[in-house]
């Protein structure tokens, strides 16, 4: 089993945004919305 010690909830950040950088305009806009979902803002490029 994997120690885990390093891994943190979501919940932990005070800050939550993301960076999508993808040129693949279709599968950033989907990733960029299931983030969102997740309660992340993004910021896409």
């Amino acid at each position: 089993m994997k120690n885990n010690d390093n891994i943190q909830n979501l919940s932990d950040f005070d800050n939550k945004k993301l960076l999508i950088v993808e040129d693949d305009n279709p599968f950033r806009e989907r990733l960029a919305r299931s983030m969102e979902k997740k309660g992340l803002s993004s910021i896409t490029s």
